[in-house]
């Protein structure tokens, strides 16, 4: 199954997982069909400058108000598999535009998949794979992949490969002395 009936049937899955968030249902439902137009738009030649503003256009107006809404932000076109069920909804979530994730993940929520485009000499963003569980304020970041039936802990911020099956907890940060550039003068202390 292609195209538009493939994207509804995705809607509808989405949908069926989530009965009891409204706006939850919306925004996966505009992020599947925003999905199929952005792939219609790119491959139509002339005819997707058309498709672009009667059809593409106004569904990621309506998407990007209604993520505004849930306080998350999630692309029109994110790579997301079936079945991702948002236990407290997109409340909080941030995920990259090149990030990709599996089929029957469970996310919590205030959840980042963040790419590292603007701070490393190896850039990309994460890639999820299948029945990937991640607790409440977790971090993923960079060009890592977390493995199928990995489980990552609230609160853990990771920036490494996670194998398949493997838990990942635990905040990651470390200080680095001397490494801090003093403020200017005038300027409020962080």
């Amino acid at each position: 199954m292609t195209g538009l009936r493939a994207a509804l049937a995705l809607a509808r899955e989405d949908r069926s997982l989530h009965r009891d968030q409204v706006l939850t249902r919306v925004i996966f439902t505009t992020l599947r069909v925003g999905s199929w137009l952005r792939e219609r738009v790119g491959s139509s030649g002339a005819l997707g400058r058309v498709w672009f503003k009667l059809f593409y256009l106004p569904v990621v107006v309506v998407h990007r108000s209604l993520c505004v809404l849930a306080g998350c932000d999630i692309p029109v076109g994110a790579r997301i598999g079936r079945r991702l069920r948002l236990v407290h909804g997109f409340a909080g979530m941030f995920m990259a535009t090149r990030a990709a994730i599996g089929d029957d993940c469970v996310f919590f929520h205030h959840v980042t998949i963040g790419s590292n485009y603007h701070t490393s000499d190896d850039p990309g963003a994460p890639v999820i794979g299948d029945r990937v569980f991640v607790g409440v304020g977790a971090r993923i970041i960079g060009k890592i992949t977390v493995g199928d039936d990995a489980r990552v802990g609230a609160g853990a911020v990771v920036v490494t490969d996670v194998p398949a099956g493997a838990t990942a907890v635990g905040p990651k940060a470390r200080v680095i002395a001397g490494s801090a550039k003093p403020l200017k003068s005038g300027a409020p202390p962080a």
